[in-house]
């Protein structure tokens, strides 16, 4: 059985977030005030959804940033805002078309793996950190980050 909590418009919260599947944002703005949005296998004291899918324009803004950990996936439109730092721990980060990723990532020791699900991938943000990116599926996987 498919579940999820879909959002279409705006929404806040000031108090934690916790789902056991899916958070699908398709327009609007989410804002995730206070602890940080983890998404994945965590019981860490947080916002944390399972899966996080961005679609249609819609904007993600988590005040203390996002993070990938283990049996998480980000899944992203093209036309997805994050307005937010996000650290890859583990988990996937899966396009859903041809996705430029303007934020900065820091790369954690679990790193990411990029699902190119058949898409072109952009990282124009700088990368930092011990972790890997690796890339599985077709498609392909770029970076276009000029230092400063």
């Amino acid at each position: 059985m498919h579940c999820f909590i879909q959002f279409t418009g705006d929404f806040s919260s000031f108090s934690p977030l916790s789902l056991t599947s899916t958070l699908d944002i398709q327009g609007g703005t989410v804002q995730i005030f206070g602890n940080p949005l983890l998404v994945g296998n965590s019981s860490a004291g947080a916002a944390r959804v399972v899966n996080l899918q961005i679609t249609n324009g819609a904007t993600l803004s988590a005040s203390a940033g996002a993070t990938i950990v283990s049996g998480g996936t980000l899944a992203v439109a093209a036309d997805f805002v994050l307005n937010s730092s996000l650290t890859a721990n583990g988990g996937k980060i899966r396009p859903l078309a041809d996705t430029t990723f303007p934020s900065d990532t820091t790369l954690a020791r679990g790193g990411v793996i990029l699902d190119s699900n058949g898409f072109s991938s952009t990282f124009s943000g700088a990368f930092s950190g011990v972790g890997a990116l690796t890339k599985i599926g077709s498609g392909t996987c770029g970076y276009l980050h000029k230092s400063e």
